[in-house]
């Protein structure tokens, strides 16, 4: 595969890929929101459950919210683990000499950029597979969030899930010292 393969409409004039991936392609990714979440999950899913058991689907409003309930509960129990390994099979990441980006195609196709400057914040996890955090970290709560918490997508400009991502780490600080 050529190295800007897919790239070249979003890239300017001299510009060249110097990094490409994506994030692994797994259906369960286990994130540390998970200790809380699954717990939560089950809870629901089994409450609602036992209201189901309890009381006859009918024709009624309140079977018909019982029912959303339910899928609800499947959503947040297994359901959110193959939206998020969607989302994540249609997203790759590259490096330029002078931006990083980010190519989403889940949905509808979105592209996100951030210029690479010397005082650019990067951080990573050290793991064989980890992400690496580019600018600031969004502010905020596990729970003040929002639905965010619910998939890997906090909002912030991450590639996550990356194979080596020490080694992305130490191109980003390369391309800082270009950018002097």
């Amino acid at each position: 595969m050529k190295k800007s393969e897919g790239w070249e409409r979003y890239l300017h004039d001299g510009e060249r890929i110097v990094w490409q991936g994506q994030p692994d392609r797994r259906i369960f990714i286990f994130r540390p929101a998970e200790l809380m979440l699954i717990p939560f999950s089950a809870i629901w899913f089994g409450f609602v459950i036992y209201i189901a058991s309890a009381a006859p689907l009918t024709a009624e409003p309140s079977s018909a919210v019982l029912i959303l309930f339910m899928l609800v509960g499947v959503y947040f129990l297994i359901g959110r683990f193959f939206v998020d390994r969607y989302i994540r099979t249609r997203t790759s990441y590259a490096l330029t000499e002078k931006r990083a980006l980010i190519l989403a195609s889940a949905f509808k196709t979105r592209l996100r950029e951030l210029p690479i400057p010397q005082t650019l914040q990067v951080g990573f996890d050290d793991a064989p597979r980890g992400s690496v955090r580019l600018g600031p970290q969004p502010e905020g709560s596990f729970m003040s969030n929002g639905l965010a918490v619910w998939h890997s997508d906090d909002g912030s400009f991450t590639f996550g899930e990356i194979e080596n991502p020490k080694s992305v780490y130490d191109l980003v600080q390369e391309i800082k010292g270009w950018n002097e």
